[in-house]
């Protein structure tokens, strides 16, 4: 058996998923920013932590960000959420019947999805949807899958 080069070729933006996971993790640290912002100065802080906040340490950030939210998406049951998500399943009830999770397990999933900021949840419509970065990593995923299953059929 010879290995032979395989192409992925994109199907959308290449650079779609890396824009989609950056602006979602700036958004998800802006807001963590501004919390600690506010923390700091009621807990009678200066507030001059944030003035101190770097270009190094901001790079960090994101980039824990950013892995964060693609390791939180790519463990297997998450992903099974996610992908049931971008399919269509919006609410709890639908998400129980297509991924087979206990209710409990689900929401545990759903958090951290939501927290990494792969779903959004709309509590006063009981909706769950996908953002931009999950859909965008449901449509890597599928379209490599795609891509190595090819590879694989036609193999010697």
């Amino acid at each position: 058996m010879t290995d032979t080069p395989v192409t992925i070729v994109s199907k959308g933006p290449s650079d779609a998923l890396a824009r989609h996971l950056g602006e979602g993790s700036a958004a998800l640290l802006g807001h963590l920013i501004a919390v600690a912002d506010r923390e700091d100065r009621l807990e009678a802080g200066s507030g001059e932590w944030k003035q101190r906040l770097g270009d190094a340490e901001t790079r960090q950030a994101a980039r824990l960000s950013v892995l964060r939210a693609l390791a939180t998406s790519c463990i297997p049951s998450n992903f099974e959420v996610l992908e049931a998500v971008v399919g269509g399943a919006t609410t709890p009830d639908a998400l129980v019947a297509a991924t087979a999770l206990e209710r409990l397990a689900l929401s545990e999933r759903i958090g951290d999805l939501v927290s990494c900021g792969m779903l959004v949840k709309l509590p006063e419509r009981g909706a769950i949807l996908a953002s931009a970065s999950g859909t965008e990593v449901v449509r890597v995923v599928h379209e490599a899958t795609d891509v190595a299953a090819s590879a694989l059929r036609s193999r010697p």
